[in-house]
């Protein structure tokens, strides 16, 4: 049985307890747990009974173990009892109330900092000047496809050499009548046109013939990789082995049934202009999004207890060491990496940690202000889309994680203030106007990957 209460000063207390008969199970598994590492003189280790050790070191020597053992189970029972609107931004500062019959406990925790806003529905945004689709665009799009599809021939016929012909050439290069490391390659092949190599030279490989012998004149970059050439004149002997030319597909309905699940051209490039429509509708909501939630942060300040910053930076570490599970890497492999250590990390994490409690604050302020709530229905939903974006999982395997999930209060709580942050950040950016003549702060990024990194918690 737990029981709560709200204190004055932005926390709550959480009182709860352990029956007699629990208390004294957990003290016997302390006991067993520890009584091996326990040394005394004269007593070979492990033998000594758990009243010899309570007599010798005292009779709540292993009331800490056992103590830390029942939260595990305590804890997360008595945040059960704490309304759904209310969420725990901190980690609990535990005190033992009594310990002689049973024992009884108190959780204190931080909730996030309280807030006053104003002005939040009148933020302005930058529009995105690329969210046009013209024809251009369009046609783009389907060359990259037909880009694909294309076919390569060998050149039978004579003549002469033109852009996006593919080459087999030998060359021989020199400065100042002198070869050089690395100026000659036989049979090499070079798309003329894909500005792989130095500038100039491919340009000057247009409108000769097969088996044509020539000289081009090219200077290398003053930014050259190498020391030795960067800047200097060259002439390069250019000897044509093959000519290849790139065949693409006409735009008719083969082409489109080739490439797509549509019968005629006209289908499938109105699906492309679909596609790239969506595409930039999305890209121009991320900008302006972005923009609103920097503004939005830029706009208050805020008081962030210790004891919360610490917590939050905990979930930047967690987060961090899953990043780097999935590339196959630990955190202590990283750490080396970056020749950092524990201390170190959380100062690099800590700024990026209070940005984010800072912005979860305004965000939930918005919230309450606005009424704004997450439902049960809605905690299924996000947790099922969550489960259905495992590769391969089945039903059964979804049914499976939103069942677990539901069985920890402190997940379904994370879940619904997420749905809550998301709905106070779809509020204010939905109300911006925009403003074609805003300038935007130098030095910030309001780009895609940006946004997807900050704010991917608050906005689907």
């Amino acid at each position: 049985m737990a029981n709560y209460e709200l204190l004055d000063d932005n926390r709550i207390k959480l009182s709860f307890s352990a029956t007699k008969e629990e208390f004294e199970a957990a003290l016997e598994n302390a006991y067993k747990r520890e009584k091996n590492r326990i040394n005394v003189p004269g007593f070979r280790k492990g033998k000594l009974t758990r009243k010899m050790i309570e007599l010798r070191f005292g009779a709540d020597y292993f009331h800490p173990s056992a103590i830390q053992n029942l939260l595990q189970t305590l804890y997360p029972a008595a945040c059960e009892s704490v309304p759904d609107d209310v969420f725990l931004a901190s980690r609990p500062e535990i005190n033992i109330l009594d310990a002689s019959d049973g024992v009884s406990l108190e959780a204190t925790v931080h909730l996030y900092p309280v807030v006053t806003l104003s002005g939040y529905r009148e933020f302005t945004y930058k529009p995105d000047d690329s969210a046009e689709i013209t024809d251009e665009r369009i046609q783009e799009e389907i060359d990259l496809e037909r880009e694909k599809n294309a076919r390569i021939f060998t050149v039978e016929e004579a003549r002469p050499t033109k852009h996006g012909d593919s080459l087999i050439i030998d060359y021989r290069g020199t400065v100042d009548g002198v070869p050089f490391p690395g100026g000659e390659a036989k049979e090499f092949e070079i798309t003329i046109g894909s500005k792989h190599l130095i500038p100039g030279f491919e340009e000057q490989l247009i409108g000769h013939n097969l088996q044509e012998e020539f000289d081009i004149s090219v200077k290398f970059p003053e930014n050259y990789h190498s020391d030795e050439l960067s800047g200097k004149d060259a002439v390069f002997h250019i000897r044509i082995d093959e000519i290849r030319e790139k065949v693409f597909p006409d735009m008719d309905d083969d082409f489109a049934q080739e490439v797509s699940d549509f019968e005629t051209f006209s289908e499938y490039r109105e699906e492309v202009r679909k596609r790239l429509q969506e595409n930039a509708d999305l890209k121009a909501k991320q900008f302006r999004d972005s923009q609103v939630i920097y503004d939005f942060s830029n706009s208050f300040e805020v008081d962030i207890p210790e004891a919360v910053l610490e917590y939050a930076v905990d979930d930047e570490t967690d987060s961090l060491i899953g990043q780097l599970r999935y590339h196959g890497m630990t955190l202590a492999d990283y750490c080396n990496r970056m020749g950092l250590d524990r201390s170190s990390l959380r100062t690099i994490l800590e700024p990026r940690a209070r940005d984010s409690v800072k912005l979860k604050t305004g965000l939930y302020a918005i919230a309450k202000a606005e009424n704004l709530t997450a439902t049960d229905d809605e905690v299924n939903e996000r947790l099922r889309n969550a489960a259905k974006s495992e590769v391969g999982v089945t039903q059964e395997k979804i049914e499976e994680f939103i069942a677990n999930a539901l069985k920890n209060h402190d997940f379904v709580q994370e879940t619904r203030l997420k749905i809550l942050l998301t709905k106070a950040n779809e509020l204010i950016c939905e109300a911006a106007k925009p403003d074609p003549d805003k300038i935007l702060p130098e030095g910030e990024d309001f780009g895609q990957d940006d946004y997807e990194d900050d704010y991917e918690d608050y906005d689907e």
